[in-house]
């Protein structure tokens, strides 16, 4: 492995622990070539080279996904706009929500309308189906 792509991961927290398991894979699979534990720097070229590449192809993905372990932002929905979007969940519309919670169509429409744009989703199934996904409401 470059001696580059090894202090980059030495460096940055979230990398350590991939850099540990790297090292122990690197380990089997030179046990494994071999027939005898060595140093994973005796493994054969080609297979030390596959775990270059399938490395700096897992780095360049979670750099690509988001930036170096920077966390997606939390989404924070009210309370209302949870109640509203586990009884959407619950396959009830805007009206029955409404006299469940004991308010306003309107309103309940307008909670579950801040919840889609708060998701980022594009209507109330996918709002409903992106919140069960990051655990926000129970399925």
């Amino acid at each position: 492995m470059t001696d580059g792509l090894r202090k980059t991961l030495r460096q940055q927290p979230q990398y350590r622990l991939l850099d540990t398991a790297i090292d122990k894979a690197i380990a089997a699979l030179a046990r494994e070539t071999s027939g005898v534990a060595e140093a994973p720097h005796s493994a054969d070229a080609p297979a030390l080279a596959l775990a270059q590449l399938a490395l700096l192809t897992l780095v360049r993905l979670q750099d690509m996904i988001g930036s170096s372990a920077s966390a997606p932002p939390a989404i924070h929905l009210t309370p209302r706009e949870t109640e509203c979007l586990q009884w959407a969940a619950a396959g009830k519309t805007a009206w029955e929500t409404s006299r469940i919670l004991a308010i306003s169509e309107r309103t309940a429409t307008f909670h579950l309308t801040n919840a889609v744009k708060k998701l980022g989703a594009t209507n109330r199934r996918a709002a409903v189906a992106r919140a069960i996904g990051l655990g926000l409401i129970a399925p």
